[in-house]
């Protein structure tokens, strides 16, 4: 399968009636991951491996799977923007 990026494969390559090539496009449940992981990158978050924050292991980020935010990343996100945003002020 080619890259979305790239031209798409022949065989997806279809005409319209008015003559104009449409295109169908087949994303993977990985191809939606990966475009969204690259676009938080652009926005400024850090991606971080699951596994590597997992709880039970020496960097774990959260107690249990069920816990959905990193509650001392968001804490540390705000805190950083609200300096940031004073500094600006001065």
């Amino acid at each position: 399968m080619n890259s979305i990026l790239n031209e798409p494969n022949p065989e997806t390559v279809s005409r319209h009636a008015t003559g104009q090539r449409l295109f169908m496009i087949t994303l993977t449940e990985a191809d939606v991951k990966q475009i969204a992981l690259d676009w938080l990158k652009t926005t400024g978050w850090s991606i971080v491996h699951g596994p590597d924050i997992a709880p039970d292991t020496p960097a774990a980020e959260r107690a249990s799977y069920d816990q959905v935010v990193l509650e001392q990343r968001l804490r540390d996100t705000i805190v950083l923007r609200q300096i940031s945003d004073e500094v600006k002020m001065k």
